[in-house]
C-alpha cells in the first residue's frame, strides 16, 4: 500500500514537473493543447480497450464540451474572428467574380446549341 502511494506520489510529482517546463519552454496555449489532447486520448483509449456501451449521452457531452471551446474562443477573438471571416468571404467573392462567365456569354452559347 506505501509502495503505491509513493508510486503515485512520485508520477504525480513529475507529471506537475513536466507541465510546467512546458509552460515556460512553450507557452500557457500550447500546455494548454497538449494536456487537453492527453485526455482526449485517455478516452478514446479506454473505449478501444475496455469494453462498455457507447451511448448517445457520449456524443451529446463531447458536443457540450465542443460548444463551451467555441463560445470561450468565440468571447475572447471575436473582433479577429470576424475580420478573417469577412476577409475571406471578400476573397471568395473575388474568386467567383473572377472566374465567372458573363451572362450574355452564356446567352450566346446555350442559342447556338
Amino acid at each position: 500500500s506505501s509502495g503505491i502511494n509513493a508510486e503515485y506520489g512520485t508520477f504525480g510529482y513529475l507529471g506537475v514537473q513536466f507541465v510546467l517546463a512546458l509552460i515556460k519552454s512553450s507557452g500557457v496555449l500550447v500546455t494548454t493543447i497538449v494536456t487537453t489532447m492527453r485526455k482526449v486520448l485517455t478516452v478514446v483509449l479506454s473505449f478501444i480497450f475496455f469494453t462498455k456501451p457507447f451511448t448517445f449521452q457520449y456524443v451529446w457531452s463531447a458536443g457540450l464540451v465542443f460548444l463551451g471551446i467555441c463560445i470561450s474562443i468565440w468571447k475572447r477573438n471575436r473582433i479577429g474572428i470576424l475580420n478573417a471571416l469577412s476577409d475571406t468571404i471578400r476573397g471568395v467573392q473575388s474568386f467567383i467574380g473572377s472566374h465567372s462567365t458573363p451572362i450574355s456569354k452564356l446567352d450566346r452559347t446555350v442559342l447556338q446549341v
